[in-house]
């Protein structure tokens, strides 16, 4: 693993495992080191730089070229792969029987090393730290070396998957929104439409209650020229009669008066 880094803690301090690395504050500048052989061991059998257990921030994906959306499908998806190797990395690490803290010194690689692997870790653990893991140069051997590079091509291609189902979902989300703003520009025609339906039915309306009222005012009307006429008819009538009945007291009158004057006269003669 080109960054795995091994330090050699003594007199009694406490080692760094990989749990130490895992609960790490994102902006923590402190160099991801391992002492506890146990960790040591589990990383270098799994191809797992400690870089890769210590956590990483939303703003350490920031990409002018990401959406934020696109940037937090990247962060969720390191953050799953972190939590992944922690949990294969504890299962075998659990495994492993508890190392003593002189044991750290016969690590190859770390300061003070011997570079034996005779009786490494104590004779009972000398199965579990065979000296085929390491090598006497830089504490990392052909096997973890392959390992690595086995490790590393699988990232690799986890992450092309991961960039290509990100790339996915990113576009299927801008045609969803393509699809969302056709949908609501129909709605707005649509309504749009209707407005101006509303609008054409409330002129109808106006239209036909204006005409509704003329006819009611006209009728109206007429109802009262009917009527003005009727009384003017029944005047003429009413006069009409009148008239005759003075004409026929008229003559009445002067027929009496006919009756009188002759018999006034026979009884002169």
């Amino acid at each position: 693993v080109s960054q795995l880094s091994l330090a050699h803690r003594t007199g009694g301090r406490r080692m760094v495992t990989i749990d130490d690395l895992a609960e790490r504050l994102p902006s923590s500048k402190k160099a991801p080191v391992l002492t506890s052989p146990r960790s040591i061991k589990v990383c270098l059998e799994h191809g797992i730089d400690p870089a890769m257990l210590v956590p990483k921030s939303l703003a350490d994906f920031a990409d002018p070229r990401l959406s934020h959306e696109h940037q937090r499908l990247k962060w969720e998806h390191h953050e799953s792969v972190r939590q992944e190797r922690l949990e294969v990395l504890n299962e075998a690490r659990d495994a492993l029987p508890e190392a003593p803290m002189t044991a750290i010194a016969m690590v190859p690689g770390v300061a003070g090393a011997s570079g034996r692997h005779d009786g490494f870790l104590q004779p009972e653990l000398s199965r579990n730290f065979s000296s085929q893991d390491y090598s006497s140069g830089n504490g990392i051997g052909v096997k973890a070396a392959s390992t690595v590079k086995e490790e590393q091509r699988r990232l690799e291609t986890v992450q092309r998957r991961a960039d290509k189902e990100i790339a996915a979902m990113e576009l299927a989300r801008e045609r969803l929104e393509q699809r969302q703003m056709v949908i609501e520009e129909k709605v707005r025609r649509a309504e749009q439409v209707e407005e101006e339906r509303a609008r054409e039915r409330s002129k109808l309306d106006k239209q036909r209650q204006r005409e509704t009222y003329a006819r009611v005012q006209l009728k109206k009307a007429e109802e009262e020229q009917e009527q003005k006429e009727q009384r003017r008819d029944l005047e003429r009538r009413f006069q009409l009669n009148e008239d005759m009945r003075r004409r026929k007291e008229e003559q009445e009158k002067e027929e009496r008066e006919q009756e009188e004057q002759e018999e006034q006269e026979e009884q002169e003669e």
